[in-house]
């Protein structure tokens, strides 16, 4: 690679979860139903509950990036429009 050549920098934890849910679902103002925002949102709590006590338990760096995939997974459907 010359000097010239663009560094190509890889994606975060939150921005590719965020486009995984994005392409799964739609952007936030694209309405998904009631029930469907429900049923994830009570599904990423869970997750959460369960990522927060692996991590208290053992901090490592894979539970420290599944922590943040349930944050961004919970903050997504906390924002998505519905019907």
């Amino acid at each position: 690679m010359d000097k010239d050549t663009p560094k190509i920098m890889p994606k975060s934890t939150e921005e590719f979860v965020w486009d995984m849910l994005e392409q799964e679902y739609g952007k936030l103002r694209v309405k998904v139903s009631h029930e469907l925002r429900h049923e994830r949102l009570c599904a990423v709590l869970e997750g959460m509950a369960q990522a927060h006590g692996n991590f208290t338990d053992n901090p490592s760096s894979v539970n420290w990036n599944l922590m943040i995939t349930a944050m961004i997974t919970y903050q997504y459907w906390k924002q998505k429009k519905v019907e």
